[in-house]
């Protein structure tokens, strides 16, 4: 449950703000598992890593569904 809220939460803020670089990306996450309590450092660079990966999926299908949708009008 807690790693759905944080995606979550990460995900509003980068919509929010128009974040699409990923240099912002890995900041927006890095800042929203500062106070997630893990093992050891190679535990938090994998979970950044996956969440990283998780955004840049959602953030990608949402810029395609956007350029289909345009494509379309022109049709």
């Amino acid at each position: 449950r807690e790693l759905f809220d944080i995606l979550c939460s990460i995900i509003y803020e980068c919509e929010k703000k128009s974040v699409y670089d990923t240099n912002e990306i890995d900041s927006t996450v890095e800042s929203h598992i500062k106070k997630v309590i893990l093992r050891d450092d190679v535990s938090r660079s994998k979970l950044k890593t996956a969440l990283k990966a998780m955004v840049l999926a959602i953030l990608s299908t949402r810029m395609r569904d956007l350029a289909q949708k345009a494509f379309a009008e022109l049709m």
